[in-house]
């Protein structure tokens, strides 16, 4: 690979490190008047290839080496797949982090967890507050999604207005924070819209990815009829849904019980910023003995089949306060990630050998699962009120991509380009080029070699 090195101080560029092609470890990067603005760092959720708990990050050698020309780090959200890699490669870059409230806590709680005492240069920003990262203005968009707090980043350009949608979907009853705002977004559009990066998680999915609110009525109706003790596993992270669990929970009478560090961590987030301040506290399971069997959920972490994680030393009588008892219901309230079918298939096996019922969302009537992205139909609807001249999709499988780039083909932008990681793309002037590459690929490492 030759490396491109003739960037135009009066053109626009943009450089995705990680999220295209795959699902995990976001990185973008956008250039213009020689000045870099980075848009999420995160983690990627699989490697065939390496250990579990392996850190597998973007290899982000190319920015560093151009660290004083890094006017900013903007996170959109607080997943890991988009801030995961933070407290782990910041170092390396020492520029300014601008997080939402939520972000940011996350930040210092995984900072504080890890023993990690270097000074990270934080600066809490509000959804809907507007900025600048040197020569960018930007602002971050509030938008629906499955955590609190989630954004689009708006960057203006002397070439334009770029939307970065990061994650998000059109949730009108969402469990925590406020429905969407369909004025923000139309109010881009009439203002003109260069370029959308747009998430395409969902975009082969045809129609609308559902509320939060409909999972925790199908939630309510399904625990009712649940005799025995039930065990619900979904990503720690989706607050949302922990959320809905809880109240489900409680509207049949049950004691809510967080079996997992990251749980913890999230739902602590959560109650501190007010965002858990209408359902009760949760117990851990020290507290389960003060409960009978039917009276409790437990929520887990490991929907994902990861070894480490509390539902699977359940299931392996490995867990040092739950064991598994036969005929409890496992409630598994998450989608499978392409490429974890196999640990996840081997984790309900296990269920099932030890005698306990696996309930998933293809099992029951109910709805217990929703994603946190949008499907075609909201994709198509964001088009219609940006109007983008430029789409790029990206955080997905180049299949997911490509779906992304027919609707937005079909809402009428003819400017199109499905990006790959390491491409460098000239976004204007003119249209979407691809005019080189740059040094990229993954960092794997174990958590222990940056505490």
């Amino acid at each position: 690979m030759t490396e491109f090195t003739d960037f135009q101080p009066d053109a626009l560029y943009y450089i995705p490190l990680g999220g295209c092609g795959e699902f995990g470890k976001n990185l973008s990067l956008y250039g213009w008047n020689g000045h870099w603005l980075m848009v999420d760092l995160g983690i990627s959720f699989h490697s065939e290839n390496h250990p579990p708990g392996t850190l597998i990050m973007p290899d982000i050698s190319w920015i560093e080496k151009r660290r004083k020309a890094l006017a900013g780090l903007i996170i959109t959200h607080a997943h890991e797949d988009h801030i995961g890699a933070v407290c782990y490669l910041w170092p390396r870059l020492r520029c300014p982090v601008y997080a939402t409230p939520f972000a940011a806590a996350f930040l210092r709680a995984k900072l504080r967890d890890n023993n990690m005492d270097y000074d990270l240069e934080l600066i809490e920003i509000n959804p809907g507050e507007t900025f600048y990262v040197g020569p960018y203005h930007c602002r971050v968009a509030p938008i629906t999604h499955s955590i609190p707090e989630s954004t689009m980043v708006e960057i203006k350009t002397n070439h334009g207005r770029i939307v970065h949608t990061g994650d998000w979907k059109l949730d009108h009853v969402p469990s925590v924070g406020d429905a969407y705002d369909a004025s923000i977004y139309d109010e881009m559009g009439r203002d003109g819209v260069l370029l959308a990066v747009s998430d395409s998680t969902n975009a082969n999915i045809p129609g609308r990815s559902g509320d939060e609110i409909d999972v925790e009525e199908g939630l309510t109706r399904l625990f009712s009829r649940l005799p025995h003790r039930i065990l619900v596993t979904c990503f720690a992270s989706n607050v949302g849904r922990i959320k809905s669990i809880a109240r489900a929970a409680a509207a049949n009478g049950r004691r809510v019980i967080l079996a997992g560090r990251s749980l913890w961590r999230f739902s602590h987030i959560a109650r501190d910023l007010g965002y858990y301040d209408d359902i009760e506290k949760f117990d851990g399971p020290k507290e389960m003995r003060r409960h009978a069997r039917k009276q409790t959920v437990i929520i887990c972490t490991g929907s994902q089949g990861e070894t480490n994680a509390a539902l699977s030393r359940i299931a392996m009588g490995q867990h040092p306060k739950i064991s598994p008892i036969p005929g409890d219901h496992v409630v598994f309230s998450s989608r499978i990630i392409p490429g974890n079918e196999e640990e996840i298939a081997l984790l309900q096996d296990q269920l099932r050998h030890a005698a306990q019922e696996v309930i998933t969302p293809a099992d029951v009537p109910e709805t217990i699962y929703s994603s946190g992205h949008p499907c075609a139909d909201e994709v198509a609807q964001l088009y219609t009120w940006l109007k983008p001249q430029k789409v790029m999709p990206v955080h997905g499988t180049t299949a997911h991509q490509q779906a992304n780039e027919e609707i937005a083909r079909r809402c009428g932008v003819s400017d199109v380009l499905v990006p790959a990681n390491g491409q460098v793309i000239r976004v204007a002037p003119g249209p979407l080029t691809v005019v080189g590459e740059v040094p990229h690929g993954i960092v794997a490492a174990q958590p222990e070699e940056y505490a």
